[in-house]
């Protein structure tokens, strides 16, 4: 087999060295840089539409890491503490979690799947909770997908997979960004085949 000739590299054969390892780089970063694109037009759609169905003042509770995107993108206004977030998705029942919502003034609640199922055991941590009582210690999308990884079915976690959640209204969802308006309090909570009344004081 006769050699490259080597004015078709520039005259140097290390191009064609160089070429190789850069169709290879491709090969690898493109199924990645795919999925990227992929979450960022999706996310880039939720956040739209957050701030185009939604008054100028609304208030949105959502984890730390999407918050910048709430204020920038959607233009609004969102929880700043972290412990009364956290304690929303880790609340076990309907009551517990529109309390908290009121209490912070919230009118929406976004949510991302899969990230948020990742960042659950700092979630739970941040509440003061041990992770390992809601989520296992592994976690691959594939188990995700499964929902082999949740041990509790807190209401975080119901809204991260997409639920119905009493008390909330899914107004939107695209797979990936899950949107959630808080329409009402729910006028008991069973526990153990038994009424339980909210306590929580209505606000205007």
């Amino acid at each position: 087999m006769s050699n490259p000739d080597p004015q078709f590299y520039g005259g140097d054969p290390w191009y064609a060295l160089l070429a190789i390892f850069l169709a290879f780089t491709l090969f690898l970063i493109l199924p990645f840089a795919g999925v990227g694109l992929y979450n960022w037009v999706k996310d880039r759609t939720g956040y739209n539409w957050l701030g185009n169905h939604t008054e100028d003042n609304t208030m949105v509770l959502t984890w730390w890491s999407h918050t910048d995107s709430v204020e920038k993108l959607s233009r609004r206004n969102r929880v700043m503490k972290e412990e009364p977030i956290a304690n929303f998705f880790i609340a076990e029942n309907e009551v517990e979690s529109v309390e908290i919502a009121r209490n912070c003034n919230v009118d929406y609640v976004l949510v991302a799947y899969p990230s948020d199922v990742y960042k659950f055991g700092i979630i739970a941590s941040v509440a003061g909770k041990n992770p390992m009582d809601y989520i296992t210690p592994t976690i691959t999308y594939e188990k995700i997908e499964r929902r082999s990884v949740v041990k509790k079915a807190t209401v975080g976690m119901k809204m991260i997979y997409g639920e119905q959640i009493e008390g909330f209204e899914k107004v939107f969802d695209n797979k990936r960004i899950r949107i959630y308006k808080l329409t009402s309090i729910p006028l008991w909570h069973r526990d153990n085949n038994k009424p339980m009344l909210p306590n929580i004081s209505p606000t205007s």
